[in-house]
This record gives C-alpha cells, sequence and structure tokens, in this order.
C-alpha cells in the first residue's frame, strides 16, 4: 500500500513539473535552464513523497465523564476490510511489478544494442572523440563520446554539421539526462505523463544541441537546410537512449533556431515558479497529528488538592487534642493518629495516538507510573513507512486497583488511538479509539444508549451519596473531638479545685499517688501547687492494672506530684 501511495504522489509531482515546463517555458530560448528545471523535477518527484512535514494541532480532550463498556468482549470488524484491502493493493503491486520487469528487459535490450556497435573493429579515436564507422547506418546517433556513423552516407559539408552536432551532445553529457528518463520511465511506466516528459528533455537537449551548432557554423541557412534535407530521406529506427541527427521534430527545431533569443528578465520567472512548486509539494506532504490535552488531570489535581487539605486540617486538630489529654473515651477508644483514610481515585485519560514515537511511549510510561501508580509495558512496536504505528502490545496494571489488561493490536493498516483511562469511580481499563469499542445494530443503539444514561446517573447518584456520607462522617468526628476536648478540660479544673464533698470522690474512685494507691484521702489536703497532673482512668481495659485493689470503684485517679528540685 505504501509504494502504492508514493508512486501516485511522485506521479503528481512530476506533472506539476511537466505542465509549468509546457506551459511557461517551453517556448523559451534559455534551453540550458530548461534543462535543469526538467532534471530537477525528476530529482523532487523521487524524494519529495518519502518526505513528511508533520504539523500538530492541539484539541481539547473532553472530560472523562462518559461511561466505558465494563466488558473486554467486543467484536471488531477491522479483520475483513483489512483482508480485501490487504488483497486489492497486492494485486496492485503486482502488476505494476510486471510492469518495472518489462521495462527493465527493454531497457535491457537498448543497452545491449548500444555496446554491439561500440565494440566494433572499426572505430578511431580523435580530439576525445571515438568514430565508429557503421556501414549502411542511416541515423547517425551518439552516446557520451561514442559518435556512431557512416560517413559513405553523407557530403563532406552535411557531415561536417552533423559531427558538430553530435559533439554538442557529447560535450554536455546528455546521454546522462537521457539514462535518467529512461530510469522515470521504468518506475513510471503506468504514468502517460511520464512518457511526455522523457518527450520534453529529448527535445529540449534537441534545442540545445542545435543552438551550440548553430553558433559555430558562419551559415546557419545551409545548417537549417540539411535538417530538413535529411528529414525526407528514409532512415531506420533510432535507439531511444541516444542521441541521433535525424528528430521527428525537424520543423520544432527549424522555429527555434529561428526565434529571437529570449530576454535575460524572463528568466525571472525561475526563480518565481520554483518557491511556488516547493509550497505546493510541501502543502502536499504535511501529516496533521493530533494532541490532546486532558482537563481530567487539572480537575483531579484540584480535587485532590482540596481533599488534601481537608485531610491536613483534621490531622492538625487532631495532634492539638493529643497533646492537650491522653484521656480515652468511655468505650476505651482514644483520639490518637486517627485520619481519614478514604480518597476518592484519581481520575485520567491518557490516549496513544498511532503517530506515538518510541520517545512519547517511555515519556507516558514514566509519567503513569509517577503520577497514577499505573505501570505500562508495551513490545512488538513495529512502524509502517510513513511512521504510523501498525502493531503494539500493552500490559498495563493499576497499583490502586490492582486492575490489569493485556491488549495487542496488529494489523497492515494504522490502529486507531487507544484510550487508557480509569474513571472516578476506580474503573481502569484499556480500549480502542477508534469508535469500534463495542459494535451494536441499528435498532439496539437507542436502548443501549437509554440504558447507559440511566446506568451512568446511578453511578452518579452512588458517588454522590458517598462523598455526602464521607462529609457527614467528618463532621461527626470533629463534634466528638471537640466533646471529649472539653470534658477533658472540666475534668482537670475540677480536679485542680477543693471539693465539697472530697469523700465521696474518694469512695468512688481509688486514688493513687505518685503510684501508690492511697486509701480515704482527702483531696482539700493536698496543695493544689504540688500537683504536677491528674489523669482520670475509666473503662474496663483501662483500669484492668488496678482491678485487684478497686474494691466496687468504678475509675482511677492518677495524680502525680511536682519533684522537688
Amino acid at each position: 500500500m505504501e509504494l502504492i501511495i508514493y508512486l501516485l504522489k511522485s506521479a503528481a509531482v512530476l506533472s506539476i513539473f511537466y505542465f509549468t515546463y509546457r506551459i511557461l517555458l517551453e517556448r523559451e530560448t534559455f534551453f540550458k535552464e530548461n534543462r535543469y528545471f526538467l532534471l530537477m523535477g525528476i530529482l523532487i518527484s523521487a524524494l519529495a513523497p518519502a518526505l513528511t512535514f508533520t504539523r500538530i494541532i492541539y484539541k481539547q480532550s473532553p472530560l472523562l465523564n462518559f461511561e466505558i463498556p465494563q466488558n473486554d468482549n467486543f467484536q471488531n470488524n477491522d479483520f475483513n476490510d483489512a483482508w480485501f484491502s490487504y488483497t486489492g493493493w497486492e494485486l496492485a503491486c503486482l502488476i505494476y511489478a510486471i510492469g518495472v520487469g518489462i521495462m527493465v528487459i527493454l531497457f535491457s535490450i537498448k543497452l545491449y544494442a548500444i555496446i554491439r556497435y561500440v565494440k566494433q573493429e572499426s572505430t578511431y579515436s580523435e580530439c576525445g572523440y571515438h568514430y565508429i564507422q557503421v556501414d549502411g547506418l542511416k541515423s547517425p546517433f551518439s552516446f557520451f563520446n561514442y559518435i556512431i556513423i557512416d560517413k559513405k552516407n553523407h557530403s563532406d559539408e552535411e557531415l561536417a554539421m552533423v559531427l558538430l552536432h553530435e559533439q554538442a551532445h557529447a560535450n554536455q553529457r546528455h546521454s546522462i539526462d537521457m539514462l535518467i528518463a529512461e530510469v522515470l520511465l521504468i518506475i513510471h511506466w503506468f504514468n502517460p505523463l511520464a512518457w511526455f516528459y522523457k518527450k520534453a528533455i529529448d527535445q529540449n537537449l534537441e534545442f540545445l544541441a542545435d543552438a551550440t551548432t548553430a553558433h559555430q557554423l558562419t551559415d546557419q541557412k545551409k545548417y537549417q537546410l540539411t535538417l530538413i534535407q535529411v528529414s525526407i530521406a528514409p532512415r531506420k529506427a533510432m535507439l531511444n537512449l541516444t542521441h541521433s541527427f535525424y528528430q521527428s521534430f525537424i520543423k520544432k527545431r527549424i522555429v527555434m533556431l529561428n526565434k529571437q533569443e529570449s530576454n535575460s528578465k524572463r528568466r525571472a520567472k525561475l526563480f518565481i515558479i520554483l518557491p511556488v512548486i516547493a509550497v505546493f509539494v510541501w502543502s502536499f506532504n504535511v501529516k496533521e497529528v493530533v494532541s490532546y490535552a486532558s482537563e481530567t488531570e487539572k480537575n483531579s489535581s484540584k480535587l485532590s488538592a482540596i481533599e488534601n487539605d481537608k485531610a491536613h486540617s483534621i490531622k492538625n486538630r487532631e495532634n492539638q487534642l493529643n497533646t492537650e489529654t491522653t484521656m480515652s473515651t468511655d468505650t476505651g477508644e482514644q483520639i490518637i493518629d486517627q485520619k481519614d483514610s478514604y480518597q476518592d481515585p484519581k481520575a485520567f485519560k491518557k490516549i496513544i495516538s498511532k503517530s506515538a514515537s518510541k520517545e512519547e511511549l517511555d515519556a507516558l510510561v514514566d509519567e503513569l507510573k509517577t503520577e497514577y501508580n499505573v505501570t505500562l509495558n508495551y513490545s512488538n512496536l513495529n512502524y509502517n513507512s510513513e511512521g504510523l504505528i501498525i502493531s503494539i502490545k500493552l500490559e498495563v496494571k493499576d497499583g490502586e486497583s490492582g486492575s490489569q489488561s493485556t491488549t495487542s493490536y496488529d494489523s497492515s493498516k494504522p490502529v486507531g488511538d487507544i484510550v487508557i483511562y480509569r474513571t472516578e469511580d476506580g474503573s481502569f481499563g484499556v480500549v480502542s479509539g477508534s469508535n469500534k469499542v463495542v459494535q451494536r445494530s441499528n435498532k439496539d443503539k437507542n436502548e443501549a444508549s437509554e440504558s447507559m444514561n440511566k446506568d451512568m446517573n446511578s453511578r452518579r447518584a452512588d458517588m454522590a451519596a458517598r462523598r455526602e456520607d464521607l462529609r457527614t462522617r467528618r463532621i461527626q468526628m470533629r463534634t466528638k473531638a471537640d466533646s471529649v476536648f472539653e470534658n477533658v478540660k472540666i475534668e482537670r479544673i475540677n480536679a485542680s479545685q477543693p471539693s465539697q464533698n472530697p469523700s465521696s470522690i474518694s469512695q468512688k474512685a481509688l486514688i493513687v499517688v505518685d503510684g501508690k494507691v492511697v486509701k480515704d484521702l482527702d483531696l482539700n489536703s493536698i496543695d493544689p501547687n504540688t500537683i504536677e497532673s491528674i489523669n482520670v482512668l475509666k473503662g474496663e481495659e483501662n483500669i484492668k492494672p488496678y482491678k485487684d485493689q478497686l474494691k466496687g470503684k468504678s475509675g482511677v485517679i492518677l495524680i502525680s506530684l511536682k519533684k522537688d528540685k
């Protein structure tokens, strides 16, 4: 498939150069510039389709507020389409290969015929040219520095002009142009414009050789008359790889010889034409890559920051309570290092496009690991000639929920966008982003859409209820902590002040002063200034060490006195 696309693009670029030459340059007399222009057209048509200019388009990715199917058992219809498409492209490539093979054979036959002429014994060299005498040859021609001719078939005056013409071809290496044109036909044998392009190259080279020869002659009319005379004489078919003095477009050659030389200012057209063609070729090979900027990550970060602030505030409140009291509640629960362990999962959606490079995949691996505690491993990564992914295997594990997913994509066509996601309720998975995750019939689409909307509304209501429950739990925890703090504060104040009924306290609680049990202690007898701390223990677990000494008492009062310094 890539080969056929390349050939079509190359043919399009070649057509631009051909029509530009025919419309704007063919009638001009700057043949040398035209020669380079035509050769440049062949070179650019061969290289430009292989170049790709990437333009990145940034789009806003929607929030991950849609329902991802929970089942991975979906139907994919890409196989049949790929099979038919693959067969069609392969058939086209086979036909093209047969055509190329035939053209290579024809080219080899022509080249072999020239070699046979060159290897003949009747050869002599003069001034760097190799002249080969071939008896009965009606059409003299040249190939590089070899000039093949039958001198007996021409008068001396005619022979001199013919040799000047062929020497002009040899000096300017026109055979290179003809060989390049033959290679062009081998590659573009199916393109009619390629045949016309070769003819334009051949014609312009003859114009160039005629102009060079005419400048060396004193009487240009005789040269033109010789062209007319030799065009009437019968001649054999000429080899396409060579330059022959006898060409079918004699009339055009005479017209160009008599045409006034083009103004040098008209060469400025080339400086206008080439940039325009360059811009067109550039736009022809631009590949647009869509990059998504997801808002989910931003919103998730904001929500996470808010939750962290709330948790930090509660923790500070609890630390304050812990520094002021070590009291436990009636049920024996201690208010030490309590914190809310609930935290909403961090939702995200990451898209692997078909044009993603290996460096971008490695960056995504690092981001998923550090930001979302997700492990991503990829393998079997292959690209086509356009740099698009055609196969990849993904192994993904969510460190938060423990969910795992292994997905493989392998096709002759580029894969669609692949989405790795985690929703706000913790759902996690990997799906294809080519809108073929689930294939449904037309009659089921409305029912499926309604069912999905109901399920989404149910999930949203459930999430709202969970958030409300969390908010209520936090309020209750703060209220409970404040209540305990106030009770402890009141008990401390009462313990440090004289009691109206000190005996009633000693009857209800076991009094321990500096680790020793004191019976029937009158608390009024203790100087408040000598007391360092008073702690009240309640609950079976807390008073267990003094169980044998309680004797019906419900609590323990621990009094620590200040040490003398």
